[in-house]
């Protein structure tokens, strides 16, 4: 028999109504049962990963939980060899974190980073031993060609990593393999003073000539940085003093154009050519005069050709007792005394004259005496000495050079003068200091045509050089 509820009267319903509310509000308040990411199989895990699509989701994702992280590292290594080249074994080379190192090279040995250098370049240029060894015990190429580095071992010369040098070489790295900023290893060692570094590779058979890189030879990189004991090392074991290359064209060149006054001396007393031609400079005396090395110029000026000329005027004097021609012809200049000329030779030539040789004879290329001695010395950029001074606003070195008798009209060289090259520069000290020893105003040569077309009209430069103009030349409308 049913029951109406209404029958039992309004309490009885009302805690009918409260028990319903109760067990209603109980049952939201018991969770849903959930699953955990963990309890999820690695195999799941690890295809959500590998679908992310960066490193930085993947780490992100990983550091939900130190398990999974442990668990995805291997995928991130292996995804930054796949879409970064590598570089986090670079990052672990250069912060030295050898755990990272060896996790990174279960993934590629040889990854490079956006720099592309390969981590074994890296680890070298830091001494870091341990690394270095290790990427070697996993296959890492040790005469590979990375970049700016060159290889390992120019790398680690570069830092004089004398240590790390010596264990690349004894693994089989190349001594003279070619490549890099330098060169070559030795001459990364030379720019950067270490001399023990220098020895050792020398004793591992490096050659001490070898052409190549920014300084073109150990010798010049060495002369560029002033290394006194590392250029008299080089010196001492067969470094050529004379040799040709690069934008200085010789080690002198190079010295003289940094004020290394040490290290020209040694170049000098090692037999190098004070007279060489080569380079942007032409010579080491127009190299010195350019930089303002006014210690270097007078040192080259005193040990140049005419200062040092003694030993051959007394084998001249010998031949000439001996019977032989003064005016014989033959060679490349013609004769004897166009020789001496060509070379600057003032107490040969005045020798040769006093001995009957003939001032005006025409043979060889450069047909008679006078003419070649005129043209001696006009190589380079700024055609002579006096020229790359006064391009270059040094106004002690125009004087020196003056006072040394320089001819202040020699032409040649981009500017055509020394006149020309001050003014195109600017320097109004220097203008006025040339045209006090009567420098040519008017004389028409070099890349502007003459001293007063580099600037235009009303310019400090241009009104001085019209004010002292002579008559004639505002008369004809030159100016």
């Amino acid at each position: 028999m049913s029951i109406d509820i209404s029958m039992l009267g309004a309490p009885y319903q009302q805690e009918r109504v409260l028990q319903k509310r109760y067990y209603q509000n109980a049952a939201r308040r018991i969770p849903a049962p959930a699953m955990s990411l963990l309890s999820l199989p690695y195999e799941l895990l690890l295809l959500i990963a590998e679908h992310l699509e960066s490193e930085r989701n993947i780490l992100a994702f990983g550091k939900a939980n130190r398990r999974l992280y442990h668990q995805l590292n291997s995928l991130l290594y292996r995804y930054n060899v796949q879409h970064s080249g590598g570089s986090a074994l670079l990052r672990a080379t250069q912060h030295r974190q050898e755990t990272a190192v060896r996790k990174a090279l279960r993934a590629d040995v040889n990854a490079r980073g956006i720099y592309h250098h390969q981590a074994l370049a890296r680890a070298s240029y830091d001494g870091n031993q341990a690394i270095v060894r290790l990427l070697l015990e996993n296959g890492a190429d040790i005469n590979a060609q990375i970049g700016v580095f060159g290889n390992a071992l120019q790398a680690a010369a570069w830092r004089g990593r004398e240590i790390t040098v010596r264990f690349l070489l004894e693994k089989g790295a190349n001594v003279n393999a070619h490549g890099g900023h330098f060169g070559n290893a030795l001459q990364a060692a030379s720019w950067g003073c270490h001399k023990e570094t220098v020895e050792l590779l020398l004793h591992s058979g490096a050659d001490i000539n070898a052409q190549g890189g920014e300084y073109s030879n150990a010798l010049q990189a060495a002369s560029c940085g002033g290394h006194v004991a590392t250029v008299e090392l080089l010196l001492n074991r067969g470094a050529d003093a004379n040799a040709q290359g690069g934008e200085y064209g010789n080690a002198l060149s190079r010295a003289s154009a940094r004020g290394h006054k040490a290290v020209v001396e040694l170049l000098l007393d090692d037999g190098a050519d004070v007279d060489a031609q080569g380079g942007v400079f032409g010579n080491a005396l127009q190299a010195a005069a350019w930089g303002g090395q006014r210690a270097v110029v007078e040192l080259l000026l005193e040990r140049g050709p005419m200062a040092s000329e003694g030993g051959y005027k007394a084998i001249v004097e010998l031949l000439l007792d001996g019977g032989a021609d003064v005016n014989a012809p033959g060679g490349l200049h013609g004769d004897a005394l166009k020789a001496a000329s060509a070379r600057g030779h003032e107490a040969i030539a005045k020798l040769l004259l006093e001995r009957r040789a003939d001032v005006n004879a025409r043979s060889g290329e450069y047909g008679n005496a006078l003419y070649k001695a005129s043209e001696r010395g006009n190589g380079g950029l700024y055609g002579n000495a006096l020229q790359a001074a006064s391009a270059g606003g040094h106004k002690a070195v125009v004087e020196l050079l003056l006072e040394k008798r320089a001819d202040v009209n020699a032409r040649g060289g981009v500017y055509g003068s020394a006149l020309e090259a001050a003014s195109a520069e600017g320097y109004r000290a220097i203008v006025e200091l040339l045209l006090k020893r009567r420098a040519d105003v008017n004389a028409q040569a070099g890349l502007y045509g003459s001293a007063l077309q580099k600037h235009p009209p009303g310019t400090i430069t241009t009104r001085y050089l019209r004010r002292i103009a002579t008559p004639i030349s505002r008369a004809v409308g030159i100016l």
